[in-house]
């Protein structure tokens, strides 16, 4: 699948409805839509990208790294909590986001939006387990698609079994190893 990716950072409703309105006459099967932190209503683009693309796919990329902040490892940034990250992601769902790519890392935790090798393989797997259950909870299952340093076959079939995410993307594995 192609899909068009739109930063609604900074975006209006009216700009962003508008690049969206490229994706059926650009061949594209959808918007990969992601936001820095405390982007402007993203709910409502959403509604309006979803009325725009009808049946076309919309994913979400979503950051958790607010537990990174809550945790304590960058005390002092101003930033919403987990429980409101998770509401937003909730609000999301309903207005018509297809599915999730959640992991850590933004404008407040830069060093974390590609883990270095220094990580462990599968760092951001208890994020995107996080949002499955939660929005399993809340009767609005969505696919969750997890990344972060998962180019291991044995790990990658865990994440699956174990229910932390219903994909895995391995973008930047094709990044790090491009053979």
């Amino acid at each position: 699948r192609i899909l068009l990716q739109i930063d609604l950072s900074g975006a209006d409703i009216n700009s962003a409805v508008y690049l969206a309105s490229a994706v059926p006459c650009g061949g594209f099967d959808g918007v990969c839509l992601y936001a820095r932190e405390n982007a402007p209503a993203p709910v409502e683009i959403v509604r309006h990208i979803r009325s725009r693309l009808g049946h076309l796919a919309i994913l979400y990329r979503a950051s958790l790294s607010e537990a990174i902040v809550e945790s304590g490892v960058d005390k002092g940034k101003k930033t919403v909590s987990v429980s409101e990250r998770l509401r937003e992601i909730s609000e999301l769902a309903g207005a018509g986001v297809d599915a999730f790519e959640i992991g850590l890392g933004g404008t407040d935790t830069p060093w974390l939006l590609k883990p270095s090798s220094l990580l462990p393989a599968g760092c951001y797997a208890e994020a995107a387990r996080a949002v499955r259950n939660h929005l399993s909870y809340i009767g609005l299952p969505r696919p969750v698609i997890a990344f972060g340093r998962l180019s291991y076959p044995d790990l990658d079939e865990k994440l699956l079994q174990g229910s932390y995410c219903d994909l895995i993307s391995l973008d930047g594995a094709g990044i790090d190893d491009p053979a």
